[in-house]
């Protein structure tokens, strides 16, 4: 029984003194085993407040809701691992120049967006989540954290403009998709989408880095922006994963092809350093890939 159940029933005179304060007692345990789970990992607290949970990170300082039963959020992935993709998100700062506007195509609840933010100076981010109950959360987080420098745009980048309908995982909102991923359904909710190379000449501020995690319609991302990419060449970091891609009728192949065409080299990121990858097969365990133009970023 939960401590507010526990709560309640004394209230109601459902329990006497003695057996509420020995189960609340066993209850509040809790607190202690999650004071013991955060030694050495990069949550510096949590915090409870008026029916909400906040976890706290412990490099920047970020506060982010845990929204409850929503398995995948970062939140949870700290608490669950210790730290949310630590080694990407350091390469990836790396490689923003400072003053670099990136483009941050699914940005979920804002992590990748917001740690950039707080890294790298004078950083402009657009943040792109066309969930719309995402986008309120993703909302939320700048405001909690004053991250000024993230300007948040609630549609998404694909091949076509339109709205569309997207499957919101049983996973949690982390694996929302244009398409259904086969892990079950929690909700559906529709959102726009928009092409990357009418949005960036629309914004006038064209990418210096792209980071793109759209659970599967990474491609499509793409090659709604080949003259952006054509032109400016930024680093791009992305998700490719086969099982996502299939459920759009690709292969995370054809991503490496595609960006190949337009002389990107693919990269995964091992020990901070960038190791140069060929070829997605069934033995690939990556899932995180960073493509770089040799001729823009040769050092």
């Amino acid at each position: 029984m939960s401590a507010a159940d526990l709560n309640r029933r004394f209230r109601a005179k459902e329990l006497d003194k003695p057996s509420y304060i020995k189960a609340m007692t066993e209850s509040h345990g809790v607190l202690h085993d999650y004071a013991e789970l955060l030694k050495g990992s990069n949550v510096a607290k949590v915090e409870l407040a008026d029916g909400e949970v906040f976890v706290v990170t412990r490099d920047l300082g970020l506060k982010l809701l845990a929204v409850r039963g929503d398995a995948r959020l970062a939140p949870y992935e700290m608490l669950n691992f210790g730290d949310y993709e630590p080694g990407e998100l350091a390469m990836l700062c790396s490689l923003v120049p400072e003053g670099g506007v990136v483009y941050d195509i699914g940005a979920n609840v804002g992590v990748y967006a917001m740690t950039l933010a707080r890294r790298v100076k004078g950083v402009r981010v657009h943040a792109f989540e066309p969930v719309p109950s995402t986008f309120a959360l993703l909302e939320r987080h700048l405001a909690l954290n004053r991250a000024t420098a993230v300007a948040p745009h609630a549609f998404g980048l694909s091949d076509k403009s339109g709205e569309v309908e997207f499957t919101i995982s049983a996973h949690g909102s982390a694996n929302a998709s244009a398409a259904d991923l086969g892990q079950g359904v929690m909700g559906r909710q529709r959102g726009l989408l928009k092409r990357l190379d009418d949005v960036a000449s629309l914004l006038g501020q064209p990418p210096d880095v792209v980071k793109c995690d759209v659970e599967g319609g990474e491609l499509l991302a793409f090659r709604g922006g080949l003259e952006t990419l054509r032109r400016h060449r930024p680093v791009i970091f992305t998700e490719m994963l086969r099982k996502w891609s299939e459920r759009f009728g690709y292969h995370p192949n054809d991503i490496i092809d595609l960006l190949g065409g337009l002389g990107y080299k693919c990269f995964t990121a091992e020990a901070g350093k960038l190791k140069p990858f060929a070829r997605m097969d069934d033995a690939t365990t990556e899932t995180n890939f960073f493509f770089l133009h040799p001729e823009k970023h040769r050092s």
